[in-house]
């Protein structure tokens, strides 16, 4: 069976993908709004692309400079980074709710 993979395997994988996106989808409206959030700090991280912008841009949001800088130059990914403390301080709650984007739980 050298190079040929049986269809039952494409099959597997591809429920394995369906329910790794229905649990995506279930745990951002499961009552926490945590992994939206997540999802809009990492979104942001990303939108900054460079250390000095980031450093930049979480100053401005009121992190403490050396938080910023140690933040700003890590070298781990936007997931990881999404929960150091940050992004949880520059970009909390009431950060968004200024954006004007409204919370998904609020008025359950």
């Amino acid at each position: 069976m050298s190079g040929v993979v049986p269809a039952e395997y494409y099959a597997l994988g591809k429920l394995q993908g369906y329910l790794s996106a229905y649990d995506l989808a279930v745990s951002m409206y499961s009552g926490d709004s945590s992994s939206s959030a997540q999802a809009l700090e990492i979104a942001l991280w990303r939108q900054w692309k460079t250390t000095r912008r980031r450093r930049a841009a979480l100053l401005q949001l009121g992190v403490r400079p050396q938080l910023a800088t140690n933040t700003a130059g890590s070298g781990r990914g936007p997931w990881y980074l999404a929960r150091a403390k940050a992004l949880s301080v520059g970009l909390s709650n009431a950060y968004f709710r200024s954006l004007g984007l409204p919370s998904l739980f609020e008025n359950c």
